[in-house]
């Protein structure tokens, strides 16, 4: 059995959920992450089951302060080394910038950028010392592109996207790839699949199952990749929005995302 483990941090649900299902299969050994109380253990007891995969669990709020820190001493009091380090964990909404909270704007700031970047500090020279170790960080589509109602996710992915390009040069000489996957719309929880459901067909055809994301980034990541949009359709779009004048790009993204966010706000008065 290697010693080895895969760390993902955002376990619990969507694409970290499906994240670790695939590695299991690979029969690799997990270090899952999540919030507590999300039956995270549920979920690493039906991985050992069904793939016969060892998995251990480690439940924190990262946006906790001492949280990338009492992550990395418990992988290194436990004996772990990780050689595998998927920063999947993040959070976004859709607000007017003046109504979002000084604690939700905290929140994503803490969770999408600090946390991030604090526990791929802590982790880098333990990746160092493997003979060959990966960083896949996940970021958005969004980071291409000023998202009203959406701001600051958007911001915090672009950070991301820099801060994973130039981590990837800095390590080139080394024995560890970073790779950045920027995937766009996924059916990652209730409500996401409310919004998809009342628009139309196409809407529906350009949103991803979580799964067939996770299969895209991680064959993205062995073959040492810098960058991944998975899906042709979202590759596409980026290719038109990219080719308009800012001006006109940026009134698009106003109508279309000013709907958005009445059409969520609208569900979420009736369901949520």
């Amino acid at each position: 059995m290697s010693k080895y483990y895969t760390l993902i941090t955002g376990a619990s649900s969507g694409l970290g959920k499906e994240l670790a299902i695939a590695c299991a299969k690979k029969k690799q050994q997990l270090l899952l992450v999540s919030l507590p109380n999300q039956d995270l253990s549920g979920f690493a007891l039906s991985l050992q089951k069904l793939y016969d995969a060892k998995v251990e669990i480690f439940e924190t709020d990262l946006r906790e302060q001492s949280a990338p820190q009492d992550l990395f001493k418990w992988v290194t009091e436990k004996g772990f080394c990780v050689n595998i380090l998927i920063n999947n964990a993040g959070l976004g909404g859709s607000f007017p910038f003046e109504d979002s909270s000084y604690d939700f704007i905290e929140s994503v700031i803490m969770l999408n950028i600090r946390a991030t970047v604090l526990i791929t500090k802590l982790f880098l020279p333990q990746l160092k010392s493997c003979e060959s170790a990966y960083i896949m960080n996940i970021g958005s589509m969004a980071s291409y592109m000023p998202i009203p109602y959406k701001s600051i996710y958007p911001a915090s992915k672009a950070f991301i996207s820099n801060f994973s390009q130039t981590l990837r040069a800095e390590l080139a000489q080394t024995g560890v790839s970073v790779t950045l996957v920027n995937p766009g719309s996924m059916l990652t929880n209730d409500l996401l699949k409310a919004r998809v459901a009342s628009y139309g067909r196409l809407a529906r055809a350009m949103t991803q199952m979580p799964d067939v994301v996770a299969a895209a980034a991680l064959k993205a990541m062995y073959r040492k990749k810098t960058i991944v949009l998975p899906g042709w359709y979202n590759r596409l779009n980026l290719f038109i929005l990219n080719r308009l004048p800012l001006r006109l790009k940026s009134k698009v993204l106003l109508n279309i995302y000013k709907k958005d966010y009445l059409n969520t706000k609208a569900i979420q008065s009736r369901n949520f």
